[in-house]
């Protein structure tokens, strides 16, 4: 696998000289490495003045973890002021994904309240409140994790799929001891429809939501002018 800190090198060399068919072949792998290590690529794209695309890009890419006693070799080449502007992109970003997450909320809140945004037919009416108290429990603590830092912003998309709900749930109705419980009437098919419905909604939203922020201002390299 390349190095983000030397194809970045690479990258800015090639840029340097005009040797366009290497300046594709860095660009090829560049995203690939950018995905696996990207706080790496982050700081090595300002310490190499890549651009300003490619170091939002990078910096986007590191919303799936927490930045809290991250290291990568490649900051020791960057002042603090871009690991500054970093904190800053992430908490920004876990600001707007939590107002995303309480929009959400209310939306499902609203398809469980008269008079209904989503009409149920009467044999879907149990299963439908049971899904749906069962997702605001979900992203009221989504909520609280992001806003908390214990959540990465962009970790709720992994979160909210499709998938991981279905099983989330179907571990919690095989686990459920009481036979009166609310799992026991579920519908499956109507559960799946209101999953998917409010997945759809919440990746659109958390989605927006990110796009909306940028790591604001230039970012300085060590000793050098980073020009946006």
């Amino acid at each position: 696998p390349f190095d983000a800190s030397r194809l970045a090198a690479f990258w800015m060399t090639s840029k340097r000289y005009d040797a366009h068919s290497l300046c594709k072949a860095a660009r090829r792998h560049w995203d690939s490495v950018a995905t696996l290590r990207p706080l790496e690529a982050y700081f090595a794209a300002i310490h190499n003045e890549l651009g300003k695309q490619i170091v939002h890009d990078a910096a986007k890419r590191t919303l799936a973890s927490i930045m809290t006693g991250v290291y990568a070799p490649s900051m020791e080449h960057c002042t603090a002021q871009a690991y500054d502007r970093l904190l800053d992109y992430h908490s920004e970003c876990a600001r707007a994904v939590s107002e995303e997450l309480q929009c959400v909320s209310m939306y499902v809140a609203d398809m469980a309240t008269p008079p209904y945004r989503k009409p149920f037919e009467r044999r879907e009416g149990e299963t439908a409140w049971a899904a749906l108290a069962w997702l605001q429990g979900r992203l009221a603590k989504a909520f609280h994790d992001v806003a908390d830092g214990a959540r990465a912003p962009a970790r709720i998309l992994v979160d909210f799929e499709a998938s991981v709900l279905l099983a989330a749930a179907a571990r919690e109705r095989k686990s459920s001891a009481q036979p009166d419980d609310s799992w026991n009437s579920v519908d499956f098919s109507t559960f799946v429809r209101i999953v998917l419905e409010v997945e759809g909604a919440l990746r659109a939203g958390v989605e927006s939501a990110i796009s909306s922020v940028s790591v604001r201002g230039s970012v300085p390299r060590w000793r050098f002018c980073f020009r946006c």
